[in-house]
């Protein structure tokens, strides 16, 4: 056996004389390395007391506990707290935080006892925030992925004139903002917005001698795929140009008319003549070729490698956020051409989801219909009385047709009901996300068109079977 953890005839008492309450009574077991242990039992009957004697937050009454052969109920209270900081995990049942801080000061302070420095601390911070993007295999953090593969932001906060952060808004259609003279303002994803604390918002930004104080956060549809900043730009004022450096620089325009399918690729030539770079048919044709001749696989392997290395080279805006999902950086964007293979990669995702949902849909109102059609045969006798009593034909068509109406439109009501809000939500962000036009509503409309016309014709299909099954 190779015992990690030893507890001999443990007890944990409650009270004096008499009155004594025995929590934990002459508990003995061991727990090897690598051994993965649940302690069960009724409400009361010792569990937590026991874990917090195991995890040194409580003192034993009587008996041994030894963490890999060192007795930890014979240290002094100082060596117990060094043991448990540098040697035990623990999750709490209660709530552990320091109230008058923040859920990240928390987390920071924890691992500011533990002698971590902010360089160490703030990778931690981002895969907290973002998912463990610079992790190892097994999960662990790992500093040089940070340091040496950090494409999602640029080493410096991103600065646009106020001008210029003006005339994109304009060319997107949206109000333009007004800075004072000793102000800034803040661009930032709305998914990023939440995580701005109260300091942030607060903070002073120093630009040359001018002291700029914040204004504003906004959130509307901007690329920050590292070409208007990476998740944020800071927005400062035309006077203070002269004491800002040039990192890179864009130009966007709006076109006239529509763009020929041959301007994307026109601009990359123009762009990769100046860098070296191929294109992307230049790449495909050469590849080609290489076959063609009879190239062996470490020569394509190489060729590939060669093109990867000017690729990265030649890229300026490299930061690319913060994204997930759908994160675009590249030295040249078009528009119509990138919508079309947003939409081409979403559209991959929604055909399939549709086609699925009609599906089920048609299923279910199978199932429904025959159900209906079965129990036609039980409601004849019920109309031949209605007919008795003197009801047309016509009459009773319209009973049965509002009886299958409840039938069918409860469940449909209450699906669409179910349904709005989040569709009409995704398919918002489909907009943002493909630059399609319309909105959710838009699109959450065609949808129920789609719904109701399948649903209709079942409805009528039921109806005439219904109608013909009572008459017969």
């Amino acid at each position: 056996m190779n015992e990690f953890i030893k507890v001999c005839d443990v007890e944990k008492y409650y009270g004096e004389g008499n009155n004594i309450t025995k929590a934990v009574n002459r508990v003995s077991f061991s727990i090897d390395h690598g051994e993965f242990v649940g302690i069960m039992g009724a409400s009361g009957s010792g569990k937590s007391t026991l874990l917090n004697m195991l995890s040194t937050i409580d003192h034993v009454t009587a008996g041994h506990i030894y963490y890999d052969g060192l007795d930890i109920t014979a240290l002094r209270s100082e060596q117990v707290a060094q043991f448990r900081k540098y040697n035990l995990g623990f999750v709490f049942q209660d709530f552990n935080l320091l109230d008058t801080l923040t859920i990240e000061e928390n987390i920071r302070l924890a691992m500011t006892l533990h002698g971590k420095s902010k360089q160490e601390i703030d990778p931690v911070m981002h895969n907290a925030a973002f998912g463990g993007e610079y992790c190892d295999q097994n999960g662990q953090l790992d500093l040089s992925q940070f340091e040496k593969n950090n494409w999602a932001y640029y080493d410096y906060d991103t600065y646009m004139l106020e001008s210029d952060y003006n005339e994109l808004r304009n060319l997107l259609g949206l109000a333009p903002i007004t800075l004072g003279q000793e102000g800034y303002a803040i661009h930032v994803k709305p998914r990023v917005a939440k995580y701005l604390d109260e300091e942030i918002k607060d903070r002073v930004v120093e630009v040359g001698a001018a002291n700029l104080k914040p204004e504003g956060i906004y959130t509307d549809d901007f690329s920050q795929n590292g070409h208007n900043g990476a998740d944020f730009v800071i927005i400062v004022p035309d006077k203070v140009r002269d004491e800002l450096t040039a990192y890179y620089s864009l130009y966007a325009a709006k076109l006239v008319a529509e763009p020929s399918d041959a301007l994307k690729n026109k601009l990359d030539q123009y762009t990769n003549g100046k860098t070296g770079r191929m294109t992307e048919d230049e790449y495909l044709a050469k590849l080609e070729s290489m076959i063609a001749s009879g190239a062996s696989v470490e020569e394509i392997e190489a060729f590939e490698q060669e093109k990867q290395l000017l690729v990265f080279a030649g890229i300026s805006l490299k930061a690319t956020g913060s994204d997930q999902i759908i994160s675009l950086a590249a030295d040249t964007l078009v528009q119509k051409t990138e919508r079309q293979a947003t939409m081409f990669a979403v559209a991959s995702i929604i055909f399939p989801i549709v086609y699925i949902g009609l599906v089920f849909l048609c299923i279910a109102l199978t199932i429904l219909a025959v159900q209906q059609l079965s129990d036609s045969g039980k409601y004849r006798f019920r109309f031949d009385v209605l007919r008795k009593l003197g009801l047309s034909e016509r009459q009773i068509d319209g009973v049965v047709w509002r009886q299958l109406l409840i039938y069918y439109m409860l469940p449909a009501l209450f699906a669409v009901l179910l349904s709005s809000g989040i569709s009409i939500l995704a398919g918002n962000k489909f907009v943002v996300y493909t630059g399609a036009s319309g909105s959710g509503l838009y699109y959450y409309g065609l949808s129920l068109m789609i719904f109701f016309g399948v649903y209709l014709l079942y409805f009528l299909a039921t109806y005439v079977g219904f109608v013909r099954n009572i008459r017969k």
